[in-house]
């Protein structure tokens, strides 16, 4: 009985996370690819039921982003430009001016609009966060008998981590994501549409600046995200900035976008300097909204795993 309870409350809760979800199979079953790590509906009622803390920790995440007071602005591309916050020697170009939005096309300018407005609406994050903590508790449920580093504090999960292992079903009962299930789940993401992940190493092992290793041959910031969705190993683990968040934007994003002209959009972001401004304006910049990673970092990290 309480089972069913359980699984009926997570239904209702959650429904239009799941909707969203059997969207996203369609979408991946047009393209003909295979999307592993994908939760599907009867499953995510069994872990609801099955371990009804981790679903409290899904209920707290969607509390800690209902509770920031900041409304979506549905703006032309024009207004975009006014909230611009683009670095160094970018700063003092024509880029993001009238004159070159004016120029762009058509179908670029509406996904920058769409994109724009999608990182700032708190429903769609809740029930972007929800699909993601579902993949990854499911993933979690189907290997729970794996081992991962224990916690010595399971109410902070990014910064308790111990040398002793436990089972992943030790996570599950204490309601806590497992950040390697959780990563993985983004990387298949990836993956699946046909992107590449990138990496920018750590000061210690050269930084952006200086790497020019065999599988990272960039010299310079923009080399990155022109490669694909990034972990930024420059920045501290847990520090304000992340070395996770903008793997997470870059996911997010995507639900603004279709996969016949998705590619369009990501040239144009991360290409320098006329899309600095952009990228600057929409995922690196400092103006305490759910774009910038200073803002939404530590706002999630909160209740999930990553760095």
């Amino acid at each position: 009985m309480l089972r069913l309870v359980v699984t009926t409350i997570a239904t209702m809760i959650f429904s239009q996370s799941l909707l969203a979800q059997n969207k996203c199979i369609d979408l991946f079953k047009s393209e003909a690819i295979e999307v592993r790590y994908k939760a599907s509906d009867e499953d995510v009622a069994i872990l609801y039921s099955a371990y009804p803390k981790y679903m409290e920790m899904i209920e707290k995440t969607v509390a800690n982003i209902e509770a920031r007071n900041l409304n979506p602005n549905v703006t032309p591309i024009s207004k975009i430009t006014e909230i611009k916050n683009v670095r160094g020697a970018d700063s003092g170009t024509d880029w993001g001016k009238p004159a070159q939005l004016d120029a762009l096309p058509a179908s670029l300018k509406k996904q920058i609009v769409d994109t724009h407005n999608l990182l700032l609406k708190k429903e769609e994050l809740k029930e972007y966060m929800i699909e993601l903590l579902n993949d990854t508790g499911v993933l979690m449920m189907k290997e729970k008998d794996r081992e991962t580093f224990g916690l010595s504090n399971m109410a902070v999960p990014t910064s308790a981590r111990t040398t002793e292992k436990v089972k992943k079903e030790e996570y599950l009962l204490n309601g806590i994501a497992d950040r390697n299930s959780m990563l993985r789940v983004l990387v298949n993401r990836v993956r699946a549409r046909g992107d590449s992940v990138a990496v920018i190493l750590d000061g210690g092992k050269g930084g952006y600046e200086s790497n020019q290793t065999k599988t990272q041959k960039y010299t310079d910031f923009w080399g990155v995200p022109k490669r694909g969705p990034f972990f930024d190993r420059y920045f501290g683990a847990g520090s304000s900035h992340g070395q996770e968040g903008h793997l997470l934007q870059m996911d997010f994003v995507e639900k603004a976008l279709k996969p016949s002209n998705r590619r369009q959009y990501w040239d144009y972001v991360t290409s320098a300097p006329k899309g600095s401004w952009l990228w600057d304006t929409l995922y690196d910049g400092m103006n305490n909204t759910y774009m910038h990673p200073e803002f939404i970092g530590p706002l999630l990290r909160s209740t999930i795993p990553l760095y």
